[in-house]
């Protein structure tokens, strides 16, 4: 008897969920159980098992389909099994498989990728039972190495902080290893390290650039939508040191004609054209499920 592959349903408001591959191919061997098909909603990717064992026999949707929630998107049978697609598709779910949703990995919950090799601490954690340092004397919990305390007197916490000195980079002399104002003093007398170099800013593209959203993406763009729409908002107003830009905009106006005398708007709107360069993700409108990058910097 043929066994439905359906799209499940993974909590309570989802409609709809994405097909972002399938684990097998038609006439490959399934067992029950057996990650089949990875989904994703607008809250996580998520693998789907099968029902039965058998082969694929369907595949009725194709990766990067969108499909409503209890729609049949597979078929497993055995091998030379005759399939009636038609009468599967109308039979519609059976009690109990939109609820459940044969999940894989997660239930449910995003899966959080780790890049620590797999040790005994590791091994045990993903066991869900205590590991001991070093691999020794098992069930007793793994103890974090203790974080350096810092010793200092209150003169030269203060005196840190007048003369920006980061106590952690600072080898206490004191008693116990107490940092103290000579420490402080030493400290700020040397050349600090020079800072890393700034990362370079992302190209900005040559041409417009139309990015597809995921479906958390799409339900997140709804969301904000929605509050900004709904929701009563409280806007904050703070003040800002202008004192350099003012400067620049007092010399460039003593050699500008009185067209071309320079506002402090016009500093705002370059200031905004200059940080659009350097972060050009953000100078793209939303179109429905796409985020369309735009190319040019319009004032």
């Amino acid at each position: 008897m043929a066994t439905k592959v359906i799209m499940p349903k993974m909590g309570y408001d989802m409609e709809q969920g994405k097909i972002v591959r399938w684990m097998k191919n038609e006439g490959d061997p399934v067992q029950r159980g057996e990650d089949i098909a990875e989904i994703e909603t607008e809250k996580v990717n998520i693998a789907i098992q099968a029902y039965g064992d058998g082969v694929l026999r369907k595949k009725l949707a194709a990766e990067g389909d969108t499909v409503p929630v209890g729609e049949l998107i597979g078929i497993i049978g055995t091998p030379d099994e005759a399939i009636d697609v038609a009468a599967l598709q109308a039979q519609g779910p059976e009690a109990g498989e939109i609820a459940e949703g044969a999940v894989g990995a997660g239930e449910g919950r995003e899966a959080v990728p780790v890049t620590a090799p797999a040790g005994p601490q590791a091994l045990a954690v993903a066991e869900g039972t205590p590991a001991a340092p070093g691999g020794s004397e098992p069930g007793r919990p793994a103890e974090a190495p203790p974080e350096r305390r810092l010793k200092v007197t209150p003169l030269a916490a203060r005196l840190a902080a007048e003369k920006g000195v980061d106590l952690r980079q600072v080898q206490g002399t004191g008693p116990g290893g107490r940092i103290t104002r000579d420490d402080i003093l030493q400290a700020a007398e040397r050349p600090a390290a020079p800072p890393p170099p700034a990362a370079a800013p992302a190209p900005a593209p040559t041409a417009g650039v139309s990015v597809q959203l995921s479906p958390m993406r799409q339900a997140i763009a709804r969301r904000m939508t929605q509050s900004k729409r709904e929701a009563p908002h409280f806007y904050v107003t703070i003040e800002i040191a202008m004192g350099e830009a003012m400067r620049v905009r007092a010399m460039l106006n003593e050699v500008a004609d009185e067209a071309s005398r320079v506002s402090v708007n016009d500093l705002v709107l370059k200031a905004v054209a200059r940080a659009l360069q350097d972060h050009h993700e953000f100078n793209a409108p939303l179109l429905h499920d796409r985020l369309e990058q735009k190319a040019a910097i319009n004032l």
